[in-house]
């Protein structure tokens, strides 16, 4: 009687340790989560609000650059595209793309004084620029929460945990490499 006693106490005290870390993993799992939603959200409104300036962007630089008229069209299909992904790391592609055209626009402009004098082109440069340093904090913030979710559910004991709730590794929003912005036809800055 007095083994069965201790058999059940033991196993209601093992029963109550396992679900008190599968509580504890499962908080810890949904807190990173919603540290890099809401960092996304961040990311996503500023993004959003630097989408309604593309098109007086383009517009602005249609008369003066017509021979690289395929960074233009890059750069206007990018808010489509952009509108278009229902998935965050799809959106993080597309926003990377972006930015990477923006700074393509911005090499144009550096070869063209005719284009450096426009001062429509160049308060929108001041725009788009104020707009990628609000941006470079608060991406430092996502990729932050991303790193620190990534890590979490490749640790034990949450890793059982990611597995069953099918948590994937999510994707940063890193900066475009100089060489993967030649193949993509974007000009070096000079």
């Amino acid at each position: 009687m007095a083994f069965q006693f201790a058999f059940l106490l033991t196993s209601i005290v093992f029963t109550g340790a396992v679900t008190a870390i599968l509580i504890q993993s499962y908080k810890a799992l949904i807190e990173v989560r919603l540290q890099v939603d809401q960092t996304w959200s961040n990311i996503d409104r500023e993004l959003k609000r630097g989408i309604d300036e593309i098109p007086l962007l383009a517009q602005a630089l249609e008369k003066f650059i017509r021979e690289d008229h395929a960074v233009i069209d890059r750069l206007l299909d990018a808010p489509r595209r952009y509108g278009k992904s229902l998935r965050r790391n799809e959106k993080v592609k597309v926003a990377n793309e972006m930015s990477l055209a923006l700074h393509g626009i911005i090499a144009l402009a550096e070869g063209r004084p005719e284009l450096r004098a426009s001062e429509k082109f160049s308060e929108l440069e001041a725009r788009v620029s104020l707009l990628e340093e609000v941006l470079i904090d608060r991406r430092v913030a996502f990729n932050n929460s991303v790193l620190a979710y990534n890590t979490r559910i490749e640790q034990f004991p949450e890793l059982f945990l990611a597995k069953l709730l099918d948590c994937r590794p999510m994707e940063q929003f890193n900066f475009v490499e100089t060489e993967k912005a030649q193949s993509m036809g974007i000009p070096k800055a000079a």
